[in-house]
């Protein structure tokens, strides 16, 4: 005879209730950390070497290399030593749309991966004539920021990004600038690599260019850039009116109110009639550049007989 009671009918069913809702709680926990394994964002990918960052080539052999440029002239506008004073708009547009992750676009050397993005800026709109150049640089964008929380990497790409500015101002005034007058714009993501561009010409930093017969910030007419004053740094001073100068900033948005409002505002009409106040204030105040020197040409000299000796 056992000691052991024996196990009714209840107990049986009451532990198989049990083992099914175990069953039911394990699969339940399994599925719930496998969707959070799915929803967790990837881990931040890590950023290139600040060594290995390269800029595009704008510039080769005193030509604009085409594939570095958004817009750029097809044929070279008159030179600064034409009357009237040509004047040139610089221009960085916000861009935010990139299918290329961080490591890949920022350190190729191949040009066709540069992200050429969605120009949505308001000075790209319509055509009036104006003589733009705009790079094509490799940007912060959206996509790419997804991946990137730290404070240091952030100021990096914008730091990468100015100095790509920076490059392409420079390949710009060896090949293309032909000493004529100079505006920089900016909007969205370019706002800032155009206040440094601006700071590092009232400087000086652009004037150590042998090729120019006048300084750049002889030429420099002003800066214009589509963002409120509440949206950039206090230091940054801005204008009061309407017109450009080279000692303070147009905000677009400022300039439509006081032109009347949005709709009546015309970016193309504002820049047309402040490039030509601008021409003529250079023509009037600055030194005219001298125009270059005819290209030399080989003239071969054909040998000439001494009397007495044939002719070859």
């Amino acid at each position: 005879m056992t000691d052991e009671t024996p196990i009714n009918t209840g107990q049986r069913l009451l532990l198989r209730l049990v083992t099914i809702l175990l069953v039911i709680a394990v699969g339940t926990g399994g599925l719930w950390v496998l969707a959070r394994q799915l929803e967790t964002p990837p881990p931040s990918q890590p950023l290139p070497e600040v060594s290995e960052l390269r800029p595009p080539l704008f510039e080769e052999d005193g030509d604009l290399v085409r594939s570095g440029w958004i817009m750029a002239p097809a044929t070279p506008p008159p030179g600064g030593w034409e009357s009237p004073w040509g004047i040139d708009v610089f221009l960085l547009p916000g861009r935010v749309s990139s299918e290329k992750n961080l490591d890949a676009w920022l350190t190729s050397a191949d040009d066709a991966s540069i992200p050429s993005g969605n120009l949505t800026s308001p000075l790209l709109e319509g055509d009036a004539g104006t003589i733009l150049y705009v790079p094509r640089l490799r940007t912060l964008t959206v996509r790419a920021l997804e991946g990137v929380d730290r404070a240091d990497d952030l100021a990096l790409l914008r730091d990468f990004e100015a100095l790509q500015a920076e490059y392409a101002l420079d390949s710009y005034l060896a090949a293309a600038a032909l000493e004529r007058g100079l505006i920089l714009a900016g909007d969205g993501m370019g706002v800032d690599a155009v206040l440094r561009l601006r700071s590092a010409i009232l400087q000086g930093d652009f004037s150590d260019n042998a090729r120019d017969d006048v300084p750049l910030e002889d030429r420099f007419i002003g800066t214009i850039i589509d963002a409120l004053p509440s949206d950039v740094s206090p230091d940054v001073p801005f204008c009061t009116g309407v017109n450009l100068a080279p000692d303070c900033v147009v905000s677009w948005p400022q300039v439509q109110r006081l032109l009347g409002g949005e709709m009546e505002a015309d970016i193309h009409d504002y820049l047309s009639a402040r490039m030509s106040e601008a021409g003529a204030r250079l023509d009037a105040n600055v030194r005219k550049p001298a125009p270059p020197l005819p290209a030399f040409e080989t003239i071969e000299l054909a040998p000439i007989a001494r009397p007495g000796e044939e002719q070859p």
